[in-house]
């Protein structure tokens, strides 16, 4: 179960320069892929740092608008349901990473700013909550910041640190373990649908809207026409085909396999 001491980290986003909101569409239990800006000073070590479980605070500025004033408000607690860093370089924004939603404000939360500094954490990258500053008064300790920002969330399941787990996958088993790529993947998450529908369904259908396909090597999950980082291994793929999958033989040496993609998939 979640609790104040899971909050490690901090993140701004914005959109539209900030004169609309970012990702208010996403409510507690959805999945959704968070973005973050073209600098690959950050890529891959801080977009990574974030683990699945560990939970993550989106904060954004925003000019004045229709029903609120301009402001700095906390919005979402997140937290990675994988540890891959997807790259699309069509996008302006070309990194992201698949987070679900474990808390929201309702309404946003609005910061005070002559209180608190968020200035050091809003440049885009994940930051360690320990960035937060409170003016004109000794600082918090870190255990302070984590209950501050924690009793913002008014809107929160801190019990879906269990299907979190769960899409992680334990150990393979004995059935998992003649089970190859994609069919894995969607075999733990049928697993995990006792612990919680509402986060298997949302990740199954994330993984069908990117059409991905799969090949277990190493712990390594890659798609044609995209690039993944996974932890541990940086891999700048495009188009991969194994000799064996060339020679029409689906399962290579080593113990891993290829999927191939569909007919229609560019």
């Amino acid at each position: 179960m979640y609790d104040e001491n899971a909050v490690r980290w901090i993140k701004s986003v914005t959109r539209g320069g900030g004169d609309s909101w970012a990702y208010m569409e996403h409510n507690v239990g959805d999945i959704f892929a968070l973005r973050f800006p073209d600098n690959p000073v950050w890529f891959p070590t801080n977009y990574s740092r974030a683990r699945p479980n560990d939970l993550m605070v989106l904060f954004q500025t925003l000019l004045e608008g229709p029903g609120y004033s301009a402001g700095t408000y906390v919005t979402h607690l997140v937290t990675p349901v994988d540890r891959i860093v997807e790259i699309d370089d069509s996008l302006q924004h070309p990194y992201k990473r698949n987070v679900c939603v474990v808390g929201r404000t309702d309404p946003a939360y609005r910061v005070n700013l002559t209180e608190w500094s968020f200035y050091k954490p809003n440049r885009g990258q994940i930051c360690d909550i320990a960035r937060i500053e409170r003016r004109g008064a000794p600082d918090h300790d870190l255990p302070a910041k984590r209950a501050f920002l924690w009793n913002m969330f008014n809107l929160i399941d801190s019990n879906l640190d269990a299907a979190i787990s769960e899409l992680q996958g334990p150990p393979l088993s004995e059935e998992e373990s003649v089970t190859e790529g994609a069919d894995l993947v969607y075999l733990r998450l049928h697993k995990a649908r006792e612990r919680n529908a509402r986060i298997v369904g949302q990740a199954k259908a994330r993984a069908r809207e990117l059409d991905r396909f799969f090949v277990r090597y190493a712990g390594l999950i890659l798609k044609r026409d995209f690039r993944y980082w996974a932890m541990g291994s940086l891999n700048a793929i495009t188009d991969y085909r194994s000799p064996q999958e060339e020679s029409g033989d689906k399962t290579g040496g080593s113990g891993f396999g290829v999927l191939e993609l569909p007919s229609d998939v560019a």
